[in-house]
């Protein structure tokens, strides 16, 4: 699993995605999926993985949990 160094990016992406399809899980899946492979370098099998423990384990909050936990 790819380690991520810039959570500015992580969070902004989050956002997107959460802005974009704001009752629509299955669609905010595939986006912040598609995201995380095109613009951030992760595998397929990854990104897909990382999207969905992103998004079943958190709620529209996840950007702000994201950015907050990366100054700790």
């Amino acid at each position: 699993m790819k380690n991520f160094s810039d959570f500015a990016t992580l969070r902004s992406a989050l956002q997107e995605v959460y802005a974009m399809f704001p009752a629509q899980p299955e669609q905010r899946l595939t986006s912040f999926a598609g995201v995380l492979e095109q613009q951030l370098d992760f595998t397929k099998d990854d990104d897909a993985l990382f999207a969905w423990i992103v998004l079943t384990r958190n709620a529209e909050g996840s950007a702000d949990w994201i950015g907050s936990s990366a100054i700790h």
